[in-house]
């Protein structure tokens, strides 16, 4: 666990006067904690699978194409049948997704999912196994960054106790409003400080594929 404090100041004649809304200023640190412990997460479960036990059996990386199509379907069996035959999912955004059509020629899809192509931009599930798609997002104010790896399949069981991914709130959140200065140059200020950990506790094996560039 770790302590984080985000501290942020104007002229307090921005507030006095209006041309500054203090709700909304103050508003944009709660904002902020709360990427950082989204990021902060998204990491832990990006790097979580190199923990496992046999790690190396878990993470594996290469080309979709048909070279690696045994690899990959061999790393699916043993994502179930470390999880005692549990029913499993392919998770990645958009672009990752469509890259399993390289497994194997589309040809040996159905008219469905070929349908599902044309409407989706990608196979609906994998020979079996369905495929979830998540969302794509940029960087805050920078639309040239991802923040999600588009070469990274994530193979998880569908369990009941799936929710590997902890966070501890360290307790009571400390919260300062402080204004000092001359009369030439009065600053408000708001500070907020807040113990918190993430974590990844592996109590189920999941599979992670990364694609070569």
């Amino acid at each position: 666990m770790s302590k984080y404090a985000v501290k942020v100041g104007k002229d307090i004649t921005l507030f006095l006067t209006k041309r500054l809304d203090w709700t909304k200023f103050t508003d944009a640190v709660a904002k902020a904690f709360i990427t950082k412990i989204q990021n902060t997460l998204y990491a832990e479960v990006m790097n979580g699978s190199t923990s496992l036990p046999n790690a190396s059996q878990f993470n594996k990386s290469g080309n979709l194409d048909s070279s690696q199509k045994a690899t990959f379907d061999q790393l699916i069996e043993d994502v179930q049948t470390a999880n005692d035959g549990a029913q499993v999912v392919i998770i990645g955004v958009k672009t990752a997704l469509k890259k399993l059509t390289g497994l194997a020629d589309v040809d040996w899809a159905s008219n469905g999912q070929k349908d599902e192509i044309a409407a989706m931009g990608r196979l609906g599930s994998y020979e079996g196994t369905a495929l979830v798609e998540i969302p794509q997002r940029f960087k805050e104010n920078d639309v040239t960054k991802k923040l999600i790896d588009a070469n990274t399949l994530l193979i998880m069981p569908l369990i009941s106790d799936n929710k590997f991914a902890k966070f501890v709130d360290g307790g009571e959140t400390e919260i300062e409003i402080s204004e000092r200065g001359d009369t030439m140059d009065d600053q408000r200020t708001y500070e907020v400080q807040r113990s918190m950990g993430v974590g990844v506790i592996t109590s189920f094996y999941f599979g992670k594929w990364t694609i070569s560039a």
